[in-house]
């Protein structure tokens, strides 16, 4: 499970970072989003989160990586009411055989 929210690289000098370990499969993608979209707000200023953001990679499995990427982002836009106000990085990994 890698959906705990860790620094940005590069942030602060001397800071710690966990390493973990993960298994990946043919078919696989892994998704790395920056806080742009997960903390994008919505009603009661509330976040697009984690869980959203997952939800919607998900719902957007079949499509290609591009597509996927564009529907999480245009999600996060959606919930911030049409328009993300942080800067948006994202980096998407798809394991072939």
């Amino acid at each position: 499970d890698l959906t705990e929210p860790v620094f940005a690289f590069g942030w602060m000098e001397d800071t710690e970072y966990a390493e973990r370990r993960l298994a990946l499969r043919a078919g696989d993608r892994l998704v790395l989003l920056s806080d742009g979209v997960l903390e994008a707000r919505g009603p009661q200023n509330e976040y697009f989160g984690i869980g959203r953001a997952i939800e919607t990679l998900q719902e957007s499995r079949a499509a290609s990586l591009d597509q996927s990427l564009s529907q999480v982002v245009g999600a996060a836009a959606t919930w911030a009411g049409g328009q993300l106000d942080d800067d948006v990085s994202a980096i998407v990994v798809a394991v072939s055989e």
